[in-house]
């Protein structure tokens, strides 16, 4: 009997370590995910500021000194951004991060060598990889199923109450 209960005890002291480093676990995955959120945040809020920016060139076809220097302080933050997140940010989206900054940095040149003078089809193959980032960032982050499964939720919840 003795040797029972001490098994047992055993099997309950495994079982509550186990739950306890799933527990940790899933509070450092909530933790990195929240982590992931703001850098993807701020990240698309510089990306954003450098769409509209090239709208206007693209629009102008000039490119002034002051909308260079923009576009070179807007870099500098989206290299900093990606430098100080870089150990939070999934393989394959890092990938589609590279594909945005050297399709920028191209676009970028472009724009010094002709004046501003860029052609439709070059702002497009900027504007194409931003898009490609962006879904591959809702994707990574469970965007679309968060939603439906926020919709689910309230749906049920406003059903029960007119009940």
């Amino acid at each position: 009997m003795y040797g029972i209960g001490l098994l047992l005890t055993f099997g309950a002291s495994i079982a509550s370590l186990i739950i306890s480093i799933k527990n940790r676990k899933n509070a450092l995955r909530e933790h990195l995910y929240k982590e992931q959120m703001a850098f993807f945040m701020k990240f698309t809020s510089e990306f954003s500021d450098v769409g509209n920016l090239i709208d206007d060139i693209a629009e102008e076809q000039t490119f002034s000194e002051k909308q260079d220097d923009k576009l070179e302080i807007l870099q500098n933050n989206i290299h900093r951004l990606l430098d100080i997140h870089d150990f939070i940010v999934a393989d394959e989206i890092y990938s589609s991060i590279n594909d945005v900054i050297h399709k920028l940095g191209d676009l970028h040149s472009l724009a010094i060598r002709s004046s501003g003078k860029i052609k439709d089809e070059d702002v497009d193959l900027y504007f194409n990889s931003y898009f490609n980032l962006v879904e591959d960032i809702r994707a990574f982050a469970g965007v679309d199923e968060l939603s439906e499964e926020n919709k689910s939720l309230y749906q049920k919840r406003r059903r029960e109450k007119s009940k």
